[in-house]
């Protein structure tokens, strides 16, 4: 908390290339401390939340934290874009603060939360014999191998959104802040569906579902370009973006409860750090390895084009086309594939047809709509 705090002092640093390397060193050791923390939080509720209460648990805890990230995002985008500030370096600085200090807030609730007694997981023994063990687990490296996917083809594209639809479709930051927002909004929207799914069915199922629609969704984003109407464009950007976050909530919520769920009570600290271990380091290096492709990519264009001949010349029409930043969705959606065919490799137990989550998710939104009327249908 103290080092996002110090980011904000950044701005005032004379010397922009001293700025941007202390930026980097913060991350660094934001991302060592997230690490450790992250794993004792993991491993704290693995021992408090009981296994048949995941998804309703981590379906309250997303949507409060998905509500005020929607909030925070809206308060930071007009700090930084309205004008408020002479000096954007300084509004980023004030959002900096800002994150900081509910840092503090939430390390505040965090002290008062129980914690159970620890199960006693007998003698000590050493650090690398505990670490392999999620490894030599057949079933839980094939979820490994699964979560490892998974982030590549997250991490293709996902830093690189907010840059794509800036640089390559032009819209401002106001208008890429909204369609952030209306993505959380759709997540806060569905994450109880998806909890209560997840609990009632599998999270392997759910999986199933949501995986192949946020991968069509991520691919959409490069069809809208065929839309000519700038009006017509972004509304179906906004309706890709709604969709992306109903399918962001079931893939975060599983991912989440079948890591907890698959590891074995009194050694799930080692199997959750194995996960986060995976985790950190194809999320590290897939962007690493999309933005040098990036650059690859900048001048270059694949389109698929139908083009007949008449008596009165030769015509062409473009039905696809990938260019620069859109080359790396095309790319995260073939990861997918593999993606998916690594789900189907792992047991979780019972196993649930697409087929009937679907079901079972529009029986829920419709019970969720009843409820919000007084008036019969």
């Amino acid at each position: 908390r103290v080092l996002i705090l110090s980011l904000a002092l950044l701005p005032l640093l004379p010397s922009l290339p001293l700025a941007l390397g202390l930026l980097i060193a913060a991350h660094v050791l934001i991302s060592l401390l997230h690490a450790v923390g992250g794993c004792a939080v993991n491993a704290w509720l693995h021992q408090l939340i009981p296994p048949a209460e995941l998804g309703q648990f981590f379906a309250r805890r997303l949507v409060a934290g998905t509500v005020m990230a929607c909030l925070a995002t809206l308060a930071a985008g007009a700090l930084v874009d309205r004008g408020l500030f002479d000096d954007k370096l300084a509004a980023y600085g004030a959002a900096f603060v800002i994150a900081g200090l509910a840092g503090f807030i939430s390390s505040g609730y965090l002290a008062r939360a129980p914690e159970p007694k620890m199960h006693n997981a007998g003698p000590p023994r050493p650090l690398a014999e505990q670490m392999r063990e999620p490894f030599a687990d057949r079933n839980f490296r094939k979820l490994l191998v699964f979560m490892g996917a998974w982030t590549v083809a997250a991490n293709i594209t996902g830093p690189f959104l907010t840059v794509y639809l800036i640089e390559q479709r032009g819209y401002s930051l106001s208008t890429v802040t909204l369609l952030s927002i209306t993505s959380q909004l759709a997540t806060a929207a569905t994450l109880y569906l998806w909890g209560r799914l997840s609990d009632r069915l599998s999270n392997k199922a759910v999986l199933a579902v949501a995986l192949p629609v946020h991968f069509m969704a991520m691919l959409a984003l490069v069809l809208a370009d065929a839309i000519k109407s700038p009006p017509a464009q972004l509304a179906l950007l906004y309706l890709i973006h709604a969709v992306l976050g109903v399918a962001t909530g079931g893939i975060g919520l599983a991912t989440g409860n079948l890591g907890l769920k698959l590891s074995p009570q009194g050694r799930g600290t080692a199997y959750l750090a194995a996960i986060g271990l995976v985790c950190a380091v194809t999320g590290g290096i897939a962007p690493i390895a999309a933005g040098a492709l990036a650059q690859t990519f900048q001048a270059l264009e694949l389109s698929a084009l139908i083009r007949w001949t008449t008596p009165d010349g030769t015509e062409e029409v473009s039905l696809l086309s990938f260019a620069h930043w859109e080359l790396l969705f095309a790319i995260s959606g073939l990861v997918g594939l593999y993606v998916m065919h690594a789900l189907s490799r792992i047991n979780e137990g019972r196993e649930v047809s697409e087929r009937q989550v679907v079901q079972e998710f529009a029986l829920e939104a419709v019970r969720a709509v009843n409820n919000l009327s007084s008036l019969g249908g």
